[in-house]
């Protein structure tokens, strides 16, 4: 019961508290800017910060909690590569079937090697010290409050509460007009599907910088295609559904019946 009581309470914080940083900007018609949305990553980790300091017992180290303690870095280091790796292929599957499919037209930028190349992992690793500040929630603090749930249940739960903290976002991009409401609306039902794969890497990488790494990897399908279709999104969300169902503890694992994930 202790561990869904944090979730709850912790839900119920976080997304008011996105609404509370948001609302100004949608009352007022403007977009947020890319600053608030970088620190903006940061609330989950405040939020569980409270809830630990209110519910969780004393004798919890905060580190553990959160999925931080490295028990064997190279099989963090190993899963944290191949979440990256596992992004990247599912861009570049969602471009090849996406222009296949006629849903996207190739059309690379000048001087996309040399962008692709320079950019990704300067970004990814800049990145990541926004992301660490949802993971260390997500799939840090959450994901241990639900294990007793199972992998599928858990990451579930934890992936709906993670889609409903984005709604202001949704609401502001939408009052902004800068991105119409259904496209978002579409976008941020994908997050749902992409919880497995940071769920499972995480727990795979005995601690949350996988999950980390692969959540800050960068978008780069602009830099190859153009005049993409909302089923050209669809696709990429696919393929990180299927390598999450695929990277899953199975049932009966060893993974899937400790305690905790970390």
């Amino acid at each position: 019961m202790q561990g869904v009581r944090s979730f709850i309470v912790f839900s119920l914080l976080v997304v008011a508290a996105l609404w509370v940083v948001v609302l100004p900007y949608i009352l007022n018609a403007t977009e947020p800017p890319g600053w608030l949305l970088l620190v903006g990553r940061w609330i989950p980790a405040l939020a569980s910060l409270v809830v630990v300091l209110w519910l969780v017992p004393l004798r919890v180290r905060l580190p553990e909690l959160w999925g931080l303690s490295v028990r064997s870095w190279s099989r963090t280091l190993i899963w944290a590569g191949l979440a990256f790796a596992a992004v990247m292929v599912a861009q570049l599957l969602q471009i090849v079937v996406g222009v296949l499919l006629g849903l996207a037209r190739w059309a690379p930028a000048e001087g996309w090697i040399l962008a692709l190349v320079g950019s990704v992992l300067p970004i990814t690793l800049v990145t990541m010290l926004s992301t660490l500040g949802e993971e260390v929630a997500w799939r840090g603090h959450l994901a241990q409050a639900l294990a007793h749930l199972g992998f599928w249940r858990s990451t579930i739960l934890i992936a709906l509460v993670w889609m409903v903290w984005h709604l202001p976002l949704v609401v502001a991009y939408a009052v902004a007009d800068v991105m119409p409401l259904a496209a978002n609306l579409a976008a941020n039902l994908g997050i749902v599907f992409l919880a497995p794969l940071l769920a499972a890497v995480a727990i795979r990488g005995g601690s949350i910088w996988p999950a980390v790494v692969a959540h800050a990897v960068p978008p780069f399908t602009g830099l190859l295609v153009t005049e993409a279709s909302p089923w050209f999104h669809l696709l990429f969300v696919a393929v990180m559904l299927l390598f999450g169902i695929a990277l899953a503890p199975r049932s009966g694992s060893a993974e899937a019946e400790q305690a905790a994930p970390f």
